[in-house]
């Protein structure tokens, strides 16, 4: 792909829990990504990742949708079939990396 083109890793981890339906919303999402990551994760981090995402076409933003309790409505988010196929490729790549390299040590 184009350098233009390559996604980071919280863009990357976001289309993986996008896709694999784990929460769709943002505020899940980016309490997974840190638990993924190990380490806290920006609320702006998470948003600007997920705005980047819909911009390339990778991901849908669905409608605001109210919560039953106070606060913001919530925008869920859904993985396009651009999303799918750049996630396809970081899938092959991560796995090539792991088969060549062995364990980490």
């Amino acid at each position: 792909p184009k350098r233009d083109r390559m996604l980071g890793p919280v863009q990357i981890v976001l289309l993986h829990l996008i896709n694999s339906n784990v929460s769709s919303y943002g505020q899940a999402l980016r309490e997974r990504v840190a638990a993924l990551f190990g380490e806290h994760i920006s609320e702006p981090q998470v948003y600007v990742a997920l705005n980047r995402l819909e911009e390339r076409g990778l991901i849908i933003a669905g409608k605001l949708e109210p919560t039953a309790r106070r606060g913001r409505p919530r925008k869920p988010y859904l993985i396009s079939p651009s999303g799918l196929e750049a996630l396809d490729m970081y899938r092959k790549v991560a796995a090539h990396i792991v088969v060549e390299s062995g364990p980490a040590r």
